[in-house]
């Protein structure tokens, strides 16, 4: 194995991971809005 492949392949999985987490933190994103629009209705209808 050459190093160039290794690096390559290196760069590849830090690609996907950061799709990855990036996916996360939209989902988190979502369920954080989602959340806090719950709450501010609850508030607002007592």
């Amino acid at each position: 194995m050459t190093e160039n492949y290794q690096g390559n392949k290196m760069k590849e999985h830090s690609d996907i991971i950061e799709k990855v987490l990036q996916i996360d933190n939209e989902k988190a994103l979502g369920l954080l809005n989602n959340l806090s629009d719950k709450f501010v209705k609850k508030a607002t209808h007592d």
